[in-house]
């Protein structure tokens, strides 16, 4: 046990030959990645991708897993290695985005429909609320007078209340998050930049999906529908396509009866300082910030992690080379 850790136990302890990684983590990763990798190969059998995304930070140890499997597809095959970048996405985004009536909202946005589908909206609005009046009018509920006052007080509050009522939640969400997006959208403008190719290939590398809300928010960046691997997912591959019009490889799926609860990859608990960059979910920077301080079991931990992920890579493409 190395000095200031905890004591581990069952599978949680130090697999043998890693120094980060537990028993658990190595069997995982092992096994789910060769699931992925495999599939990965299959589904680029010629050319690799131009460039592989890594969605920042949780998926950053990947790097490392994917390096060697790269290094050595390319050199059999002949051809270009696939550049990996990192994608600092926005929480707050990502689950906006998801929600079926915010994507409306973004189509009408970029559209320029939104002042139309706005004042329909407050002309229906304005509808239900003339047929209240008469039905409380016939029941004698209110005078001719009070009615026409109301009716008039109706209308000059229906631009106030109209973010709170109807669309009033789409607004609110478009309004918050047109900023972060452009930032996203710039992000992935200077990915593509660096790539220079006409209609690059883009696939998606990732730890673990849940919602899909991060994939959304990178799709949505890019312009397009990026397939994705993953070494964990709450559905399938069926359901992903399906509910969230996702294109996604997993590796081990835990089932819709698990709720919204994905067992984690152990190392996601371990890894936040490892990895080097700070976990911030909801901020406008394009790249995530480095750590401030790094003492030396951080730095030792960044090391042995990074070690670790690389043989991890090493050992699923020697499994692989027997299919």
């Amino acid at each position: 046990m190395r000095e200031g850790e905890a004591k581990y136990t069952g599978d949680n302890y130090p697999a043998e030959n890693y120094d980060f990684l537990s028993i658990k983590d190595a069997r995982e990763l092992e096994e789910q990645g060769t699931v992925i990798v495999r599939q990965f190969l299959k589904d680029y059998p010629q050319e690799l991708p131009d460039a592989i995304i890594l969605p920042d930070t949780s998926a950053r140890p990947l790097f490392y897993f994917l390096k060697p499997i790269l290094d050595k597809t390319s050199k059999e095959r002949g051809v270009v290695k696939s550049k990996i970048y990192f994608f600092k996405t926005n929480r707050f985004i990502s689950e906006a985005l998801n929600e079926p009536h915010n994507k409306e909202a973004q189509e009408l946005y970029d559209s320029g429909q939104w002042s139309q589908k706005k004042a329909k909206c407050e002309e229906e609005k304005y509808g239900d609320a003339e047929w209240k009046l008469s039905e409380l009018l016939r029941q004698k509920k209110l005078t001719p007078d009070e009615s026409k006052r109301i009716k008039e007080k109706i209308r000059i509050e229906l631009e106030k209340q109209y973010v709170f009522n109807a669309l009033g939640d789409i607004i609110r969400n478009m309004n918050k998050i047109k900023f972060p997006l452009q930032v996203l959208r710039n992000r992935a403008n200077e990915i593509r930049k660096h790539i220079n190719k006409t209609n690059p290939k883009l696939i998606i590398f990732d730890d673990i999906i849940a919602g899909g809300d991060t994939l959304t928010s990178i799709n949505t960046a890019f312009g397009e529908k990026i397939p994705a691997y993953a070494f964990k997912g709450m559905y399938n591959r069926d359901y992903y396509a399906e509910q969230n019009n996702l294109d996604i490889h997993v590796g081990f799926s835990t089932g819709e009866g698990q709720g919204y609860y994905v067992p984690k990859i152990n190392f996601d608990y371990r890894h936040s300082s490892a990895i080097g960059v700070k976990k911030e979910e909801t901020g406008n920077a394009s790249y995530a910030e480095l750590l401030e301080t790094m003492d030396i079991s951080t730095k030792r931990d960044m090391g042995y992690l990074r070690s670790d992920m690389k043989k991890i890579g090493e050992e699923v493409i020697e499994n692989l080379k027997y299919d």
